[in-house]
């Protein structure tokens, strides 16, 4: 199906908007739609698509026509200036790294001014919304796709992937990700005396009872398979955010103006006012029998990936 997930289309365009507010160039659309990545239905409804419209208002109306555009492809085109007579596509592959390697405060500025335009031009009907989110102050977790999509960044958080009677791949450890986020929401709550939790992802509620067991003392509530403009838009809004490595939350996380928090590894920047979380400020060290046993455990699984991959050969 034609289109992007809500994550990555926005993240593109705000970045975009983001290099053209630092250059000061005027900002326009194209026209681009959503594709059904994060909704249950087999057809992405209209209210969704309205909803994500809405949210991000602020860029203006899409509708470029594409016989006008210029593409800029290297990071270093955007250092001179551009002629005036082009629209100037700039994809993410380059603005992401333009506005990465500018001066942490510029940065900062930038999304400031991002935040302010997100939230001061909101439509009313979200602005219920938020009055209605702000009875009680909550802690928001984003778990990508049925928990599998923390990615795991070197040997040093393997172990605690591995140790787990019911793990699956070397990246997808239900046990894992319930007691290294459990662990991590009950000291955010407790840090910011905040008494609620939401948790949102996709997938069946199957896979979050060991999750949800553990913060039942926090009125958790689990939101599965909600529209995704919704879901974003209480991302956004936490009194705590706790985001996935997911581009998804991280655009939640940069309009974020409250606390963010993120395990480590996220291959991107994060604002000003998140905190990145080692796993061993969380679940502890891996003690000397769980490595011993973890090194036999890897040379046993790459050896059956090894077999696997003769015998399809």
């Amino acid at each position: 199906m034609a289109g992007e997930g809500a994550g990555s289309l926005f993240q593109r365009e705000v970045f975009a908007y983001l290099v053209a507010r630092h250059l000061r160039y005027e900002f326009v659309r194209f026209n681009n739609s959503l594709y059904t990545g994060h909704e249950i239905q087999s057809n992405l409804s209209a209210d969704t698509e309205r909803g994500w419209a809405a949210l991000f208002s602020f860029l203006g109306e899409p509708g470029v026509s594409s016989d006008r555009v210029q593409l800029l492809t290297e990071l270093s085109e955007i250092s001179v200036p551009l002629a005036d007579d082009f629209l100037w596509s700039i994809p993410f592959e380059v603005s992401y790294p333009f506005i990465a390697r500018l001066d942490p405060s510029l940065r900062a500025k930038l999304i400031e001014q991002l935040r302010k335009e997100f939230w001061g031009n909101l439509p009313s009907a979200y602005v219920r919304h938020a009055e209605h989110l702000r009875t009680e102050r909550y802690v928001a977790l984003h778990i990508r796709n049925r928990s599998r999509g923390d990615v795991v960044h070197g040997l040093e958080t393997f172990p605690w992937q591995c140790f787990s009677v019911d793990y699956g791949l070397l990246n997808n450890n239900p046990r894992f990700y319930a007691n290294f986020y459990a662990k991590l929401i009950m000291k955010i709550c407790e840090k910011h005396n905040i008494k609620q939790v939401r948790v949102f992802s996709t997938g069946d509620h199957a896979d979050f009872w060991r999750l949800m067991k553990f913060l039942e003392p926090y009125n958790a509530r689990l939101f599965l398979n909600r529209s995704s403009h919704l879901d974003f838009f209480e991302l956004a809004n936490a009194d705590a955010l706790v985001m996935a490595h997911s581009s998804f939350s991280w655009l939640a996380a940069l309009i974020n103006v409250n606390h963010v928090y993120v395990r480590s590894g996220f291959r991107h920047f994060v604002p000003a006012n998140a905190t990145v979380i080692e796993d061993d400020e969380i679940v502890g060290p891996a003690s000397f029998s769980e490595r011993a046993i973890l090194f036999f455990q890897t040379i046993i699984f790459r050896l059956r990936l090894k077999l696997k991959k003769a015998l399809r050969s």
